[in-house]
């Protein structure tokens, strides 16, 4: 029972069975199956739904299950084509006992507005995020129920870039920031950090859960001692790092930014490409 309608496709979902049922037609349409037993455990088996997102993806479920309606979960699926973002939202059918016994689920397709929305929050030469967008994923670590004890931002300044426009022009200038854009991703690939490029040839990092102040350190030595390495032997490239603690130094984005600025100027009028801690 389910059926194509205003670019949504609405199923329904049998709460005992754990059964989601699709329109023949729609099912073909898409290349998944019309009925799909054991949901949502069958799906996050078989790796159909993004591994960040199975948390949330299977607590809909269960809250459907439990009888709470108007449910709403934003998540990835891995169609034929490719993954896309899906949004679903449910409305619980009762039984006369009152007792939720199924629900009618629309599913909606919002890949392409979270593709624009994406694009709308990053840097365009470096394809990290840009300052309104790096502002607000900060506010959402810091200012949550579930803030860190500990986080540090640090605001990364190019040694003497101005040289490097002089001399080579402002196009080989902006490869330079495209190659240091990449080789800051690349350091933190696997970790939990969150990159911005504030404009210029400066940047930000925020770590949200380092263990201790010797982790920061190492962190900044690290970024110091790589840079050189990023753009090539042809170009001697530095950096100098200021460093600004959550919560000690800042409990929102714009304290901590301001401090961060100031510990960055130290560093600079002490000789650069070094880090140092906003005092």
């Amino acid at each position: 029972m389910a059926a194509a309608l205003s670019g949504n496709i609405i199923c329904k979902y049998d709460n005992k069975r754990k059964f989601l049922t699709l329109d023949e037609k729609v099912a073909q349409r898409e290349g998944i199956p019309m009925n799909m037993n054991n949901v949502p455990e069958s799906l996050i088996k078989g790796g159909f739904i993004k591994k960040e997102h199975e948390e949330h993806y299977r607590l809909f479920f269960e809250h459907i299950r439990a009888g709470y309606d108007l449910q709403t979960v934003a998540f990835q699926y891995r169609f034929p084509s490719g993954w896309r973002w899906i949004s679903a939202k449910a409305a619980l059918v009762y039984d006369k006992d009152k007792k939720p016994v199924s629900a009618i689920i629309s599913f909606r397709d919002n890949t392409q507005e979270i593709i624009l929305r994406e694009k709308a929050e990053k840097d365009t030469l470096t394809e990290l995020y840009n300052r309104d967008a790096f502002a607000n994923r900060i506010k959402e670590r810091i200012e949550s129920k579930n803030a860190p004890k500990l986080a540090a931002m640090f605001l990364l300044d190019l040694d003497d870039f101005k040289g490097i426009n002089d001399t080579y022009g402002h196009a080989y200038g902006d490869v330079v920031i495209q190659k240091i854009g990449k080789g800051l991703s690349s350091l933190f690939v696997e970790e939990d950090a969150i990159l911005a490029r504030l404009g210029g040839d400066e940047f930000l990092v925020f770590l949200p859960h380092p263990q201790d102040l010797a982790e920061i350190s190492k962190c900044a030595e690290k970024i110091v001692a790589a840079v050189p390495g990023m753009v090539g032997p042809k170009i001697k490239v530095s950096t100098s790092i200021g460093i600004a603690l959550f919560p000690q130094d800042g409990k929102d984005f714009i304290s901590l930014y301001h401090h961060v600025d100031k510990a960055l100027y130290k560093v600079k009028d002490a000789g650069k490409n070094n880090y140092g801690f906003y005092k």
